[in-house]
């Protein structure tokens, strides 16, 4: 076993996907309409001001520790005007930043009254329209003006020709309807399918294919009339598995070549009474074949598909090898609980699709199940830039020991972490002469908080902190740390 060192590896897939939720691919729009022969195809007030109460602790009071006490402040004006996308203003939106709440009047306006330098996602939202949602912060005086603007929402039936029943329910992830420039959206529902899609453009995206939603069209088909398919029969203790679960998910060729058009393309059938499955309309490509019965699993991660059937034969499902191994903590040493594990072929590199995915035990071990010989990496779905190599060879299992995440701070820095009875990080040791020592730190210290550049990250994100300092070791870092009941800034070199 050896650590992966691919320059790409910096990327897991759930990174990637996470990048096409942000947007980073906008530009990938929807391909021209699906075949002509299936286009029309038929189915199957504003308030008055109020105060802001605020939770200020009684410095000083002994008699009931434990009981709060409350100043009164005046609160900051956010008011705006909610109409939808022709500009036409919505009575009876409601709006909502926290915990305030108001209700537009004729002319679509609202207001709140909030507390100074209250932050949060102010959202709108009106019957049969897209929600609207802003991330805000309020200033300390005065007050601010955000507008929101609503799409209506049409409700389109979707079915999928080349599937059986021209159902599109065994697709995975699913359909979904999305803006045209947009890879994520609303998850249809129900059979027949039916999707929420802003409007007036829209895209139906699934099964790694798209297409436009024609302007008032009430049904709209996606276009899977592929040749290919895989069959094949399961066994589990010499007897037809009769409640197998087949799942297959294609590899893209390229980066986005499938997330543009339906996130990705998969498959989910069942198996008959005698153990046989036969899945077809499968678009030609790379796919994943991962059988699962019973808790046990059996996996080909290359199944080529062409414009015919592949006939994997008769599958034992207890003929897999095992990858089994333990995820650590890589500041502590600790096992991780429910921490996700995944691996892929080595040729591939962990930017590709995964090949099988585990989640770990209360003790950190997991196993990762039916998979076939040949080379894979192991890595955690938190830090794939620790990917370690496995050999698997037939008939017998491999061993691997993961970090979640990187020791590379504490370790330049000269420092070590161990976690407190209460779940606290604590500075366990500090080596002498060196730059934790210059900088301050001591044993025993609790870490409280992190900054960087001056920005408290907990304030951004709760678990921010905890991540940077865990994976971070650049500059402008500053730790925020509590000893013997003083609140201190150490900054890190």
């Amino acid at each position: 076993m050896r650590r992966g060192r691919l320059a790409l590896g910096v990327f897991s897939f759930g990174l990637l996907l996470v990048g096409v939720c942000l947007g980073l691919f906008r530009w990938a729009m929807a391909p021209p309409p699906t075949a002509p022969d299936l286009i029309g195809r038929a189915a199957p007030r504003r308030p008055a001001p109020v105060v802001v109460h605020h939770y200020t602790p009684d410095e000083g009071d002994t008699a009931r520790e434990d009981a709060p006490t409350w100043t009164r402040a005046n609160g900051v004006l956010l008011d705006g005007r909610v109409s939808d996308t022709e500009g036409t203003p919505l009575e009876g939106a409601e709006v909502n930043l926290n915990v305030w709440r108001d209700t537009t009047d004729v002319d679509g306006n609202y207001a709140l009254w909030v507390a100074p330098g209250a932050t949060g996602t102010l959202s709108a939202s009106y019957g049969r329209h897209m929600p609207d949602e802003r991330e805000v912060t309020m200033p300390e005086e005065g007050g601010a003006t955000v507008d929101l603007t609503l799409s209506p929402i049409r409700l389109v039936e979707v079915y999928c020709a080349g599937l059986p029943d021209d159902s599109c329910l065994t697709l995975e992830p699913g359909v979904m309807c999305t803006p045209p420039a947009l890879m994520l959206g609303n998850t249809c529902y129900g059979e027949p399918l039916l999707c929420e899609c802003p409007a007036p453009d829209a895209v139906i995206r699934g099964g790694g294919e798209a297409v436009r939603v024609p302007e008032d069209a009430e049904v709209v088909w996606l276009d899977l009339r592929y040749g290919g398919g895989v069959a094949g029969e399961v066994l589990l203790r010499d007897e037809p598995a009769t409640s197998c679960s087949v799942q297959l998910i294609r590899v893209p060729r390229g980066l986005v070549e499938d997330l543009s058009r339906g996130f990705f393309a998969g498959r989910t059938e069942g198996c008959d009474a005698e153990g046989r499955f036969l899945i077809e309309g499968l678009k030609p490509g790379v796919w994943r074949v991962n059988v699962t019965v019973e808790g046990e699993e059996w996996g080909d991660p290359q199944v080529i598909i062409e414009e015919d059937i592949v006939d994997l034969g008769v599958i034992d499902i207890g003929d897999g090898s095992l990858i089994n191994g333990v995820l650590r903590d890589g500041l502590t040493g600790e096992p991780v609980h429910w921490g996700s594990v995944a691996c892929t072929l080595a040729d591939e590199g962990v930017i590709a699709m995964p090949v099988s995915g585990a989640t770990s035990k209360h003790d950190g071990t997991f196993t990762l199940r039916g998979l076939t010989p040949g080379d894979y990496l192991v890595y955690p779905f938190k830090n794939p830039l620790e990917a370690v190599e496995v050999t698997l060879v037939e008939g017998d299992d491999a061993w691997v020991e993961l970090e979640e995440l990187s020791t590379e701070l504490p370790e330049e820095q000269g420092f070590d972490l161990v976690t407190g009875g209460a779940g606290e990080i604590l500075i366990d040791a500090v080596a002498e002469g060196s730059a934790a020592a210059r900088a301050g730190l001591s044993e025993g210290d609790v870490i409280a908080g992190v900054k960087l550049f001056g920005i408290e990250l907990s304030s951004l994100h709760p678990r921010l902190s905890d991540a940077a300092l865990r994976a971070y070791s650049g500059p402008g870092m500053t730790l925020m740390v509590e000893r013997d009941d003083e609140a201190l800034e150490v900054a890190l070199e």
